[in-house]
């Protein structure tokens, strides 16, 4: 990523933290070889102090997770920043049972497979 102009730098031994456009993201780096790889993908947002520890905070929650199948959308544990949580995920084979099971995935060369 650095050698793109991306800045990315080692978070607490297991994360990339990456800064792209003024924005921050925190990756989680699954990798499985021969198996199911994800990036996990976080990104935080500070919550004014007014709205925190509302109802009307968790009503919108609910709202995103029902509506978003795109990313999961939670609570800080001091419920004072929203965290957007979703992953990237590859393999590098597809068998059929895997296929059969209705699961989800982006293959290596960014095809997709439902």
């Amino acid at each position: 990523m650095q050698q793109h102009g991306i800045e990315a730098e080692i978070y607490e031994e297991v994360f990339v933290l990456v800064r792209y456009n003024h924005d921050a993201f925190l990756l989680d780096l699954r990798v499985s070889l021969g198996d199911l790889s994800r990036i996990i993908v976080a990104k935080v947002f500070d919550l004014a102090p007014e709205y925190r520890h509302t109802l009307a905070l968790s009503a919108y929650l609910l709202r995103l997770n029902t509506t978003f199948d795109f990313a999961n959308f939670a609570l800080s544990p001091k419920a004072d920043r929203l965290i957007v949580q979703g992953s990237i995920t590859f393999v590098d084979h597809l068998e059929a049972q895997e296929v059969r099971t209705g699961r989800s995935y982006v293959l290596g060369d960014g095809w997709s497979c439902t």
